[in-house]
């Protein structure tokens, strides 16, 4: 068995719905998450497999795997809630067909008012940890009321077997 992490790092301004990393060609990425979803819920919105590809957090999977443990910090210099996706999609070769991406896990805290103050993330309950080789990993934030600045560093843990 085999343990593999992928960093997922950045930051941005909350907004109620989710954002993702900005395109690995604008000059903030990779830790810029200025791309606004269009949805306050995963499963409402769509990405074209060039947006996915082209995260800055983006990760490809490369081989098949299970999501055991989301760890790292939050900080936000707001109160109010922070909600950060794990999502993964699975892209098919030469298909424009719009992918709607799927939660592997959702973890809320509760922003402390102080980029100082870090927030701690140990998720080990997994709602959907079977990823596929090709996999693409990335991660959306969103708050529950606009404006703070969030910074977020976390770890996802895969096994293999």
């Amino acid at each position: 068995m085999g343990v593999t992490n992928y960093k997922m790092q950045g930051y941005l301004t909350g907004a109620l719905n989710y954002f993702y990393g900005s395109d690995i060609a604008d000059n903030s990425s990779p830790y810029s998450m200025d791309a606004d979803y269009g949805s306050t819920a995963v499963a409402s919105g769509t990405m074209t497999n060039v947006n996915v590809f082209r995260v800055g957090q983006s990760v490809v999977v490369p081989e098949i795997a299970e999501v055991v443990s989301i760890g790292g910090w939050i900080t936000s210099n707001g109160g109010n809630t922070v909600t950060v996706a794990i999502c993964k999609v699975t892209p098919t070769e030469d298909d424009i067909t719009a992918l709607v991406p799927i939660v592997i896990d959702e973890v809320t805290v509760t922003g402390l008012s102080s980029n100082n103050k870090l927030i701690r993330v140990s998720e080990t309950e997994i709602t959907t940890s079977s990823l596929a080789s090709g996999d693409i990993i990335f991660v959306m934030v969103k708050e529950g009321s606009a404006g703070s600045t969030i910074y977020m560093n976390l770890t996802i843990q895969t096994t293999t077997f």
